[in-house]
């Protein structure tokens, strides 16, 4: 395949592994058509994640604390689906999210967070084993620790 065919199938969009082509070198209008694709791509993965996730509630702490956030099971672009999450799901804005995915080498889940406005994500991850700081945390778990709302339970 030639670089020409390998940039339109977008085999060459990690620019961070992008190699100069000797038989077709890059111009500055192809990487910025290459860049603008790629972030149309990227943008696309996040609205459909964000699409599918859905309000579930997390228990933690000593004090059994219950927090309600969107959940979702997202296979790539974490940070940006968190953040996405936090700006608008299910008609609301939220103060925390989780992103989760399933690691089959090691048989757990991958359970990460983002929060704002104060909430500490940190306590949560740290709670199941984990940790991270206040708006970005992280822990692996063999099942999952969110429950569904009832109907018609929509939390604050």
């Amino acid at each position: 395949a030639t670089c020409a065919g390998l940039r339109a199938i977008g085999v060459l969009s990690d620019f961070r592994k992008l190699k100069p082509c000797a038989t077709m070198p890059l111009k500055l209008d192809e990487v910025t058509m290459m860049g603008e694709a790629s972030l149309s791509a990227e943008a696309e993965i996040v609205a459909s994640q964000v699409e599918r996730a859905k309000p579930m509630w997390i228990r933690f702490g000593e004090q059994d604390t219950l927090l309600l956030l969107p959940v979702v099971n997202a296979t790539t672009q974490f940070s940006e689906t968190a953040d996405a999450l936090l700006r608008g799901c299910d008609g609301r804005e939220w103060n925390c999210a989780a992103y989760w995915f399933r690691d089959y080498k090691r048989g757990v889940y991958q359970v990460g967070m983002r929060s704002r406005n104060g909430v500490d994500c940190s306590v949560i991850a740290k709670h199941f084993g984990g940790g991270g700081h206040a708006q970005a945390a992280g822990f692996s778990c063999q099942q999952l620790p969110f429950a569904p709302p009832r109907d018609g339970e929509r939390g604050e």
